[in-house]
């Protein structure tokens, strides 16, 4: 292996590291850049309460579904692959589930 391949190697494992920090800073400078704004006036929030109401109402019967194939789909992944895929698969499906309650 010659220098040349190494250096690639070593900035290809570079690389996703440096643009999901780079995506994380700018996810943080937007979410303090919206909350920063007025929220608007009283018949603007009585809409947005209107309105996440009945996202979090779509959002709960949607985890009921979600959750049930979660289970099946980590149960044959337990089969097929072993405990650390189906770990895997249902960690990240909680960590969606979590990401689905943000603001």
């Amino acid at each position: 292996m010659n220098f040349d391949s190494v250096m690639n190697l070593d900035s290809m494992l570079l690389s996703p590291l440096i643009a999901g920090a780079v995506g994380l800073v700018l996810a943080v400078f937007l979410f303090f850049r919206v909350k920063a704004q007025p929220r608007g006036n009283q018949t603007m929030n009585r809409i947005a309460t209107y309105i996440r109401e009945g996202s979090m109402a779509f959002i709960w019967r949607e985890y009921k579904v979600l959750s049930i194939y979660a289970v099946v789909v980590g149960a044959i992944l337990w089969v097929a692959l072993g405990p650390i895929a189906a770990g895997s698969f249902i960690l990240g499906a909680f960590l969606s589930l979590l990401a689905g309650f943000l603001e």
